[in-house]
C-alpha cells in the first residue's frame, strides 16, 4: 500500500550554509510474514519510493537523502496510523454497544 509522509530534510550546501527543505516521502508498506515450513519469516518494513521537495524550485542533492532515517520515520508514521485506526475502531464499537444498550433500556420501560 502506497502512503506519503511530509517531513523536513536538512543539509549543508557547497558554501557551507545550512539548507532546510520540506519534502514529501512516498513509501510502500509491507506487513511482514510469520513464516512457515517453506518460507522464512519476514519482518514488517517500508520501502521508500520517492522523495520530492514541496517547493519544486529546490533541488535535493543525493547525499541529503538518508534512506535509513526516512524509512525509520515512515515506519513510525505507519505505526502511529495503525494505533489511531485501532483506537477509532474501539471507540466506534463502544458507541455501538452504548447505543444498543440505550435501545434495550428503552424497550424495557
Amino acid at each position: 500500500m502506497s502512503r506519503t509522509l511530509k517531513t523536513t530534510l536538512m543539509w549543508h550546501d557547497s558554501t557551507g550554509s545550512e539548507v532546510e527543505c520540506d519534502v514529501v516521502v512516498e513509501y510502500d508498506t509491507y506487513a511482514g510474514y510469520a513464516g512457515d515450513r517453506i518460507d522464512p519469516p519476514e519482518p514488517a518494513h517500508v520501502e521508500i519510493c520517492g522523495v520530492s521537495p514541496v517547493d519544486r524550485t529546490v533541488t535535493i542533492p543525493d547525499y541529503a537523502i538518508d534512506h535509513e532515517l526516512l524509512a525509520d520515520e515512515c515506519m513510525e508514521d505507519w505505526h502511529d496510523d495503525q494505533i489511531a485506526g485501532e483506537e477509532y475502531r474501539a471507540e466506534m464499537r463502544a458507541e455501538s454497544l452504548a447505543a444498543e444498550h440505550r435501545a434495550l433500556a428503552q424497550e424495557g420501560r
